[in-house]
């Protein structure tokens, strides 16, 4: 049965689902679009001669890493159109990782080491790698990440550091990814999703000149910036907040640049151990989380919720006018454009970020994910404990 004498509450549903679909369109996904259609307007390809007057010094985190490491160095040491050095700081490994740098060191005039002791407790193990990699660096750009890394590019570092060409810039926050290859398992796909989403909310926001964390696999910035703030005595009580409390304390829109080309992002492959440390970067960014300065969380949150209360306002207008098809066929049409513009705008940013590009699961994941990051906190809140210095790990 079809009627277009719709009554006034009918209307009413119809229209709230309307709105609540524009606002997820327009605004609460507004930092994929940006993600997506920045990556869109980057040049096609790379300058191979071109160079930068920049010096950067890098710092390599490495912890375990004797499989990889001599790989990790030739492929960093062939890094094209910077003048840098590397400082290469091994958290106590226990395997030969020490043994193989000091080999490499013969090999790279400009590849430098030191250590952290396996006996150092009550503290941020890496923000202590971190703090001996900034005093031992010479030059004014300080560009961090880690051994776990695989460079895509020998234009990489080029890419990263050029953007201190400009004087105001202070902050560049480049991306790595998990290795799609890496993930197994059903949980895979969400997974995924979950860390895409999280990735495009902190990159949308930087674009959008809102910036407030950002990935300590592949970041820079002014080594000055960092003893201005004193290093990381604001968080020294937390293991964690290296790349999110730290940016956060002085990065600005317009002190902070992003550099998401394909050949300026960083994979990291974790083997059989993704699905583990996955879990543990959550749980690390859901607690520091708390702490930063930042209008995101709460535009998510809005847009979770409009979500919600469309969904419930197209069920309860089929549910108060059937067997009239005319309500149905409206709220159908307006749930479908919706889900549509989801997945286009998702697979686009999957595309940019290196992601799984999912199709029909993306309405669903959006839908679920408030609902399982309330199952996450619950389960991190009993062993917060685990994140402050004072709690041996």
């Amino acid at each position: 049965m079809s009627d277009f004498n719709l009554s006034a509450p009918t209307i009413v549903l119809i229209c709230a689902c309307l709105l609540l679909g524009l606002y997820i369109s327009i605004i609460g996904l507004r930092h994929y679009r940006t993600v997506a259609r920045h990556y869109r307007r980057l040049p096609s390809a790379t300058d191979e001669d071109a160079s930068t007057a920049v010096k950067a010094s890098v710092i390599v985190y490495t912890h375990n890493d004797a499989a990889t490491i001599v790989d990790y160095i030739d492929s960093l040491m062939s890094q094209k159109g910077v003048d840098f050095e590397v400082i290469v700081v091994d958290d106590a490994s226990s395997d030969y990782t020490a043994n193989i740098l000091d080999g490499l060191k013969e090999k790279y005039p400009a590849l430098h080491t030191t250590f952290v002791p396996g006996d150092s407790h009550s503290l941020s193990r890496r923000k202590l790698s971190l703090t001996l990699g900034m005093k031992a660096a010479k030059n004014e750009v300080v560009v961090t990440t880690a051994a776990c890394c695989k460079i895509q590019s020998d234009r990489w570092l080029h890419n990263i550091v050029r953007h201190f060409e400009h004087s105001d810039t202070e902050v560049v926050l480049g991306y790595s990814h998990v290795d799609k290859m890496s993930q197994k398992g059903l949980s895979r796909w969400y997974r995924s999703f979950d860390s895409l989403s999280t990735s495009a909310l902190w990159l949308g926001y930087a674009l959008l000149h809102s910036p407030y964390r950002g990935d300590g696999l592949n970041l820079a910035f002014r080594r000055r910036c960092f003893f201005e703030q004193n290093g990381y005595a604001r968080t020294i009580y937390l293991h964690h907040g290296d790349d999110d409390l730290f940016i956060n304390q002085f990065a600005t829109g317009s002190n902070t640049r992003v550099e998401i080309a394909a050949d300026s992002q960083l994979t990291v492959d974790w083997g059989e151990s993704e699905a583990r440390l996955w879990l543990d970067r959550k749980e690390l960014y859901t607690f520091t989380a708390r702490y930063l300065k930042t209008k995101a969380f709460t535009d998510r949150r809005l847009c979770q919720i409009a979500r919600w209360l469309m969904i419930i306002a197209g069920a309860a207008t089929i549910a108060t006018t059937l067997p009239n098809i005319v309500p149905t066929l409206a709220i159908a049409l307006i749930l479908i454009t919706v889900w549509g513009y989801e997945i286009c705008l998702y697979r686009r940013t999957a595309r940019a970020l290196g992601g799984i590009r999912l199709w029909w699961s993306v309405p669903l994941f959006m839908l679920m994910q408030p609902l399982v990051d309330i199952v996450y906190r619950v389960i991190f809140r009993r062993r917060k404990s685990v994140n402050f210095t004072w709690r041996r790990n």
